[in-house]
Order: C-alpha cells, then sequence, then structure tokens
C-alpha cells in the first residue's frame, strides 16, 4: 500500500469519526431537560402564576442555551469531517 492510499484512508477514518461525533452531539440536542426546579427533587413550584411563569421562561432560556452549545460543538465536527472527506478525496486521487 501506497503512502498516500494510507493517508487518505487514515482522512477518510478522520472524516468519519467526526461525523459520527457530530451526530452525537446533535442527537444530545433532543434529550435538553426543560426543568425549572433544576432537578431539586425537594424543590416546589410557586403557586402565583406570573412568578410560575418566570421559572419556566428561566428553565427554557437555560436549555436554550445547552441547546446552542451543542448544536455549535456539533456544526464544528461536521465541518471538520466534510474537510476531512475533501482531504481524503483529493489525496486519494493521486
Amino acid at each position: 500500500m501506497t503512502l498516500t492510499k494510507s493517508i487518505a484512508i487514515a482522512l477518510a477514518l478522520g472524516g468519519l469519526t467526526c461525523g459520527l461525533l457530530a451526530a452525537w452531539f446533535w442527537e444530545r440536542t433532543t434529550r435538553v431537560r426543560v426543568d425549572p426546579l433544576e432537578g431539586d427533587p425537594y424543590a416546589v413550584m410557586p403557586v402565583d402564576g406570573d412568578l410560575s411563569n418566570q421559572w419556566w421562561w428561566t428553565a427554557q432560556f437555560r436549555a436554550d442555551q445547552e441547546i446552542a452549545r451543542l448544536n455549535t460543538l456539533a456544526a464544528r465536527w461536521t465541518a471538520t469531517a466534510v474537510v476531512l472527506g475533501t482531504f481524503s478525496s483529493v489525496v486519494g486521487l493521486f
């Protein structure tokens, strides 16, 4: 096996790994919970509707931030996978 084929295979495997990692991050975004009690089993939601709504809005904001962080990581890993895959194809031509 020539050096260029070995490099092309290594780049392709790197692209595959990055692509799978990106898919894993995107899958994690589907499991972000909106929890106004922040996981505290002893916490009690306020009875007042306005105050309760604020707790829910805060929890949604926190969840949105986590989803945005995971999406950013997934997009970066996807871009890396595309670059490595392209380099693999170009190297494979020689």
